[in-house]
């Protein structure tokens, strides 16, 4: 799960510079922040896996400019995760998404 972790991180920040989308915050959908819990305390079992797939639901919150842009970033993100829900507010939004990996 840790690399899973990681890799969304990662893509999400280099996608949403190519679509000119400024992420302000990145945290645990439970308001914890990923430097004082660990994947590991974030994660939770999916059911009906045995404990196998493990799932982390995160919150984002940024700006975009250009709405057009902004829903390309949408679909990206809708590569890498699935989106639980959507809040916009002027050019404000936020994102509640949830990622699947495989527990080590």
């Amino acid at each position: 799960m840790n690399d899973t972790l990681a890799g969304f991180i990662v893509a999400v920040n280099r996608q949403s510079k190519a679509r000119s989308i400024s992420l302000e915050r990145i945290t645990s959908a439970t308001g914890q922040q990923q430097a004082y819990a660990g994947p590991a305390m974030l994660a939770r079992e999916v059911p009906l896996t045995g404990g196998r797939v493990r799932a982390v639901r995160l919150s984002m919150q940024g700006r975009y400019g250009d709405y057009s842009q902004f829903k390309r970033f949408l679909d990206d993100l809708a590569i890498l995760s699935a989106i639980q829900s959507l809040k916009l507010v002027g050019d404000h939004f936020e994102a509640v998404t949830e990622i699947y990996g495989v527990a080590s």
